[in-house]
């Protein structure tokens, strides 16, 4: 089945994709243009009868078979594709693609902003995240890194957190777990890193700054990131102190896509880390491939290997390695005093984790 081709997202003054960065379920007071794309037979009479069955007239598009429906209505669209993944089979539901967008979209509908059937199932489920996205319910906790030389505090890493309605901590795991589903990953991951800069700026952090970023919620560096930077900018942060990491597994997607994110902030100043090395099996080549500037090893190699053959034999081939090549390191995880000691004689740039100083709300401060 043959989906619309892809055209470019558009952007505001600031450099957000607008398509990419609404709401849908939510923001739309204009109502909501639906594009589907079912499959011939059973399965498009099936969508049909539902949509008889709810008052609701599907007409042609004019174009690949796709069938439109305009609405101002949010509930009467949720349960219409409510009813359509409950009758519809796992396979079936998957074969349908699906784009959701303002009324005026339905010329342009295109192949980046349709998605499955469940997955837009899910983004207009996902009632609780749009809550903390439009409610601006989020925060940044900070984790200290220190030099290992001489466990000098040298800079923080920034994680997101959510806070739900009575002010508990939602965990960042969940969040993009729903993001990724529901189409939303573009939409949080900038969220995370204005949250991050603004919180910087606001706690006078003069220390470095490691902002997580995942390279699959960008899809144009140059466009997409444009924001990121004029808010670096604005909030006075010098960009050499500013390091973008690469999350955990995102390292293991597209290299010439992670290659033009990771061009487009060198060239505005910026440093990049790549989390999680070593626990992957293409760590070697991704270090040649992405030649960060930065690498952090992943703490399930760090973790007891001061007292691990395999484990201090890995850690100090990765740090050798680093170091021949110019790449500074982040031991991270650090739990023991055994770890400690053990990847500062390795020579490690920087120490990380629980046993040094964990997430807060606010600057570090060392103990009286």
């Amino acid at each position: 089945m043959k989906e619309p081709s892809s055209v470019p997202c558009t952007g505001d003054a600031h450099g957000e994709c607008l398509r990419c960065g609404r709401l849908p379920s939510r923001s739309m007071s204009s109502g909501f243009g639906v594009v589907i794309w079912p499959p011939a037979g059973h399965v498009r009479d099936h969508i049909r009868r539902v949509a008889q069955r709810q008052d609701i007239t599907l007409e042609p598009a004019g174009y690949n078979e796709a069938l439109t429906w305009a609405t101002t209505d949010a509930d009467a669209l949720a349960g219409f594709v409510d009813r359509l993944v409950a009758e519809l089979s796992p396979i079936e539901a998957a074969d349908v693609r699906i784009f959701l967008g303002p009324p005026d979209t339905f010329g342009i509908a295109h192949g980046r902003h349709v998605t499955s059937l469940p997955d837009a199932h899910a983004r207009l489920r996902a009632d609780w995240l749009l809550d903390l996205l439009e409610g601006q319910r989020l925060v940044s906790w900070m984790q200290p890194l220190f030099l290992a030389a001489d466990s000098t505090l040298d800079g923080y890493e920034f994680l997101l957190r959510g806070l739900d309605a009575d002010g508990g901590i939602i965990a960042p795991g969940p969040m993009f777990d729903v993001a990724r589903r529901a189409d939303l990953l573009f939409q949080l991951d900038l969220a995370a890193r204005r949250t991050a800069i603004r919180t910087a700026a606001e706690q006078g952090i003069a220390e470095r700054i490691f902002i997580n970023f995942t390279p699959n919620a960008i899809y144009d560096p140059a466009f997409c990131l444009r924001a990121t930077v004029q808010l670096v900018e604005e909030a006075g942060l010098s960009p050499d102190r500013v390091i973008f990491e690469i999350t955990e597994g995102d390292h293991e997607h597209d290299t010439d896509h992670l290659r033009a994110i990771l061009r487009f902030y060198r060239s505005r100043g910026f440093r990049v880390a790549l989390d999680d090395v070593g626990a992957g099996f293409a760590t070697l080549n991704r270090l040649h491939e992405l030649q960060p500037d930065i690498v952090k090893i992943d703490m399930a190699i760090v973790r007891g290997a001061d007292g691990d053959p395999f484990k201090r034999t890995i850690a100090r081939k990765l740090i050798e390695t680093a170091q021949e090549l110019d790449i500074q390191t982040v031991a991270e995880g650090i739990e023991t005093e055994g770890e400690r000691r053990y990847f500062a004689e390795l020579g490690t740039t920087w120490l990380q984790g629980w046993h040094l100083a964990r997430p807060a709300p606010t600057p570090w401060k060392p103990a009286p």
